[in-house]
């Protein structure tokens, strides 16, 4: 890979793990444009590492004391929701994960889940959707968002806008649907960075280019979370639907 192509999909790879856009849909379709067929794992298992990095620190920096709580096991109901959550996200997973990469390549897939995305976000300006008054999930709402958040192994269907969605329309608050999303997101992707260190038997790029892959990866993600989380408080979330139904017709 070219200096280029490592930062177009480190930069790509930051922003939509964490903008409502779905980041697999678009890195599918950019590597299709760069002509990247081999299977990258390192460089995979690196940009995985940059994004989990930058929503730790995002949560270390800006919701520091509730982060430390949580770190301090001084947060049962949330540690156990997390859990609670984790656990059908890592069962459809596991289950789906492998043939949603090799059978959803397809850009006629990709197009479609990025509709359904684009639904999902317009459907949030619901009048329930926007009056949440709760900032914690019940361990219900835990199970569904858990489930949400497995379905969005799919390629097209974003993580982040389907479990923003899930928690808006289960009364969340806007700031309780945002943390718990992110929060949810963390044993998700470090479950993803483990599973593909696995298969790591070496380095197959130079350590300079994982290094800046790293590095963008986790400033892209940072910027994308501060980012997303005006657009989610302001109630502007739908917003990212128009894009996702243009980047569809594209």
């Amino acid at each position: 890979m070219t200096l280029l192509q490592v930062a177009a999909l480190a930069l790509l790879q930051g922003f939509t793990e964490f903008l409502p856009v779905s980041s697999s849909g678009h890195l599918r379709i950019l590597e299709r444009w760069f002509g990247v067929r081999a299977p990258l794992t390192t460089f995979d298992v690196v940009l995985h590492l940059g994004t989990l990095c930058a929503v730790i620190v995002f949560f270390l920096l800006h919701q520091r004391q509730d982060t430390l709580a949580l770190l301090r096991f001084k947060r049962p109901r949330m540690l156990s929701a997390i859990i609670l959550g984790t656990i059908p996200t890592g069962i459809i997973g596991l289950s789906l994960g492998r043939w949603a990469e090799s059978s959803l390549e397809d850009p006629l897939w990709i197009a479609g889940g990025f509709l359904v995305t684009a639904g999902l976000l317009f459907s949030t300006r619901m009048a329930r959707a926007s009056r949440g008054t709760r900032p914690e999930p019940s361990w219900r709402d835990a199970l569904l968002i858990g489930v949400a958040q497995g379905v969005g192994v799919l390629r097209g269907i974003s993580r982040s806008g389907i479990t923003i969605s899930a928690g808006l329309h289960l009364g969340l608050d806007r700031q309780g649907a945002f943390n718990f999303s992110f929060l949810l997101s963390i044993p998700a992707i470090l479950g993803a960075f483990i599973l593909e260190a696995r298969h790591l038997d070496g380095l197959d790029m130079s350590a300079a280019l994982l290094a800046l892959g790293f590095v963008i990866a986790f400033a892209s993600g940072y910027v994308a979370l501060r980012l997303l989380k005006r657009f989610v408080l302001g109630g502007h979330f739908w917003l990212f639907g128009v894009y996702l139904i243009a980047a569809a017709a594209l």
